[in-house]
C-alpha cells in the first residue's frame, strides 16, 4: 500500500514499529504468509520451527486469560516456504485497544507478507452449519460497536485464497462451507434473542477477526478468513454453552484441519507470486 508506513507511523508508537523492524531484520528469509490462530487452532498449523518469540518479548502486551491462546509468534518453514504463525490473539473485550488487537497485522505487514489468514472459533447461527463445520469467510458484519480509529476501507476476503483453500479441502476430503461472519464485542456467549437478531445478518458469530481484516485490507494484504463452528448459538438447541466445548470440538477435528492447512501451504507456496 502506497503511504502505508506513513499511516502506521502516525497511529502506532514509533518504538513498537522500530522493535518489529529490528526483529524482522534478523529473519533468514522474508516470510510470504501469516496465519493468526484463534481458539483451538494453535495445534493445527505445522512446520519446521526456525524461531519463536513470546508476545511480550515482541512488545505485544498479552495476558494469558483465554484458554487456547498461547501468546507466541513462530517463524516456520514448510516445503522451503517461510511463514509466520501467531498462536493466540488479543481481544477488544479484554480491554486491549484497536491498535493492540491489530499488532499481529502490523508485524505481518512490516515483515513483507503477501497474505494473512485469520482463523477463529465461531458459534453457528444457522441449522445448515452444525458444530464441526469449517467455513470460509466470504464477508463480515462488524457489530462490535467499537469505533475504528483509522479511516478503514471495507475488508475484502481474497478470492485466490479461497480458491486454494477449496482445492486443498477437495484434496483432503474436508468440505468447506462459505458464510458471513458477524463480529461482536463479547466476552460472553450471546442470548437466544441476540442469536435470532444476528442470524438476520450472518451465518456465524464470534468475538474477533473483524478489526484485523479491516486493517489488513487497508494495507493491501490478501486476506483469508476461516471459521471452525464449535457450538450452536444459544437458543438453537437449548444446550448450555461453555468455552471448553469450543476447545473440545477443535481438538476432535485436529487431524483433518492439519491436513487441510498442510495442503493449503503446499499449494500456496506454488502460487506465492500470483498477482
Amino acid at each position: 500500500m502506497v503511504g502505508g508506513r506513513a499511516l502506521l507511523s502516525r497511529y502506532y508508537p514509533e518504538k513498537i514499529v522500530l522493535e518489529f523492524q529490528e526483529i524482522i531484520s534478523f529473519f533468514p528469509e522474508k516470510p510470504r504468509l501469516a496465519i493468526v490462530a484463534g481458539s483451538g487452532w494453535d495445534e493445527v498449523v505445522e512446520g519446521e520451527l526456525i524461531d519463536e518469540f513470546s508476545y511480550p518479548s515482541l512488545g505485544i502486551p498479552f495476558l494469558p486469560e483465554v484458554e487456547g491462546h498461547a501468546g507466541k509468534l513462530q517463524l516456520l518453514k514448510k516445503n522451503n516456504f517461510i511463514f509466520l504463525l501467531f498462536s493466540g490473539r488479543l481481544h477488544l473485550y479484554q480491554g486491549y485497544s484497536f491498535f493492540e488487537v491489530t499488532l499481529p497485522v502490523l508485524f505481518s505487514y512490516l515483515a513483507g507478507v503477501e497474505a494473512i489468514i485469520l482463523t477463529n472459533a465461531a458459534g453457528s447461527l444457522s441449522f445448515s452449519l452444525p458444530p464441526g463445520s469449517v467455513v470460509l469467510i466470504s464477508d463480515q458484519v462488524d457489530l462490535t460497536f467499537y469505533p475504528d480509529p483509522i479511516l478503514l476501507s471495507p475488508p475484502f476476503f481474497d478470492k485466490k485464497v479461497q480458491e486454494i483453500f477449496k482445492k486443498a479441502g477437495k484434496k483432503e476430503g474436508v468440505f468447506l462451507h462459505q458464510g458471513v461472519y458477524t463480529g461482536v464485542l463479547g466476552p460472553c456467549f450471546e442470548t437466544p434473542a441476540e442469536v435470532r437478531f444476528l442470524s438476520r445478518f450472518g451465518d456465524m458469530v464470534g468475538m474477533s477477526t473483524v478489526k484485523e481484516s479491516k486493517l489488513a485490507s487497508l494495507l493491501g494484504l490478501r486476506v483469508g478468513g476461516i471459521s471452525l463452528i464449535t457450538n450452536w448459538g444459544a437458543g438453537i438447541t437449548g444446550s448450555f454453552l461453555r468455552h471448553q466445548e469450543v476447545l473440545q470440538v477443535a481438538s476432535s477435528l485436529q487431524d483433518p484441519l492439519q491436513r487441510l492447512f498442510s495442503s493449503f501451504l503446499e499449494e500456496w507456496s506454488k502460487n506465492a507470486n500470483c498477482s
